[in-house]
């Protein structure tokens, strides 16, 4: 049986919410701790159509991971984790840093999203 991450005391999870994730969207979220992206978590309020949405993570303007919104088998209450594709360094925030979220708005059909970023203190 596979073991739960259950995180640590040294977790801060961010959360947001983008109004429209299948359209181009930017949000992004002040940080108030130092710290390092860990996971991050996206639920859509309502099906996606026609294609998937990608949604980069960014670190100023460099990606450092991606979700994506698929619309296949989208329904409210759907959720996508967070694929990081940035180095540690790049994941790495100073308090008052902008964690920001950006929707290229590739599908159809308006849709809230909620994010949940977790960000482990240093």
């Amino acid at each position: 049986m596979p073991v739960r991450n259950l995180g640590t005391t040294a977790d801060h999870v961010y959360n947001t919410t983008m109004t429209d994730v299948a359209s181009p969207t930017i949000v992004s979220i002040p940080l108030a701790k130092a710290g390092r992206l860990i996971d991050g978590w996206c639920s859509i309020a309502a099906a996606v159509t026609t294609a998937n949405t990608i949604v980069s993570v960014l670190h100023g303007a460099v990606t450092i991971g991606t979700i994506t919104v698929l619309f296949t088998g989208s329904a409210s209450g759907s959720s996508y984790q967070l694929v990081l594709s940035g180095t540690e360094a790049q994941c790495t925030f100073e308090p008052g840093e902008a964690l920001i979220l950006n929707s290229d708005g590739g599908s159809s059909a308006v849709s809230a999203a909620v994010f949940s970023m977790v960000v482990r203190g240093l």
